[in-house]
């Protein structure tokens, strides 16, 4: 083996960088609730929303699972519908990109068949929002209290009774 001696040995040692790794979007699933009577045909919103840092890219779905009290007007086309052993559900699919802050919304029009059932969810990257469109009970509107019943009652009676006497006992001695 021959050693070199006297003579400048160079080095260049290139160390890669390592590439900046892109921030995953935070998700959140975006629910409904309202009061509504049976009946009623109602539009609800719901959908996923990127918290940030990173971007959504297309390709991501939110698993719907409407309430049991409603059935189905229209749903969104991006949306195709599927029996699971959770019952009806729909997969909406998101076609675009999200940046941080963006939503994907899906909007259903249902009519309302009963005043309660199951709830709905909104299933998106394991996380959950609800849905619900119920009936609320009917106000009961109280009363005005009519006052106090018995001895003050009956005392007014009595009250009454002596002034009426008082007066035809007047009446009559003129």
């Amino acid at each position: 083996m021959r050693v070199l001696t006297g003579v400048p040995l160079l080095i260049l040692v290139f160390l890669a960088a390592p590439a900046a790794a892109t921030p995953a979007p935070d998700l959140a699933a975006i629910g409904e609730h309202r009061t509504v009577l049976v009946g009623a045909e109602v539009a609800i919103r719901v959908g996923m929303l990127n918290r940030g840092p990173g971007v959504l890219r297309p390709g991501h779905h939110a698993v719907v699972r409407l309430p049991t009290n409603v059935s189905v007007r229209s749903a969104p086309v991006d949306c195709s519908s599927d029996w699971s052993r959770n019952g009806f559900e729909y997969r909406c699919a998101v076609r675009h990109t999200l940046a941080a802050g963006e939503r994907a919304i899906f909007e259903f029009r249902l009519r309302v068949e009963l005043s309660q059932g199951r709830a709905g969810e909104v299933l998106v990257d394991g996380r959950m929002a609800g849905i619900t469109l119920s009936q609320s009970a009917p106000e009961i509107v109280p009363l005005p209290d009519p006052g106090p019943v018995g001895p003050i009652s009956a005392g007014g009676v009595l009250l009454a009774m002596g002034v009426l006497l008082t007066l035809t006992n007047r009446s009559r001695a003129r």
